[in-house]
């Protein structure tokens, strides 16, 4: 695993000592890495974050559950696609976040609807739909083209 700095490059995990969220003169919050030669490195933005969750131990999800996503088929009409969940991970800012063949949270950050082996559809801290069915037609309802 690596790290990415602001200007660019990436460092294994194996030469950074540790790694520290810190604010400049004006307040502005930065991340950095401090090296194993001594050095210091800033990061990018959200990059300890990634670490973190990137580091987590996964467990395995169970078979028939998927992370739901919206797409736009060849006449702008709004479908469902079934991405299988391959695992779970525990993240600390997060909760229970789900691993697809896309990686981490194909959700990039946000909440996720995961249809549960049982059929009912999950959008975690928010609330449960009955089936995919329902789920779908709430979105639609709400969707604004």
């Amino acid at each position: 695993m690596f790290v990415k700095t602001v200007r660019g490059a990436y460092y294994p995990m194996s030469s950074v000592e540790c790694l520290l969220e810190d604010t400049d003169s004006s307040g502005q919050k930065f991340e950095s890495a401090r090296l194993k030669d001594g050095s210091s490195e800033q990061l990018v933005a959200g990059e300890i974050a990634r670490i973190t969750e990137a580091s987590a131990h996964p467990f395995p999800a169970a078979p028939d559950t998927y992370v739901l996503q919206e797409v736009f088929d060849e006449h702008n009409r709004l479908t469902l696609d079934r991405v299988p969940v391959l695992g779970w991970i525990v993240s600390p800012a997060r909760g229970v976040v789900p691993i697809t063949i896309e990686g981490i949270n194909n959700g990039v950050n946000e909440t996720v609807p995961v249809v549960m082996p049982s059929g009912e559809v999950v959008v975690a801290m928010d609330c449960s739909y009955l089936n995919q069915d329902c789920y779908f037609a709430e979105i639609k309802a709400h969707k604004v083209y």
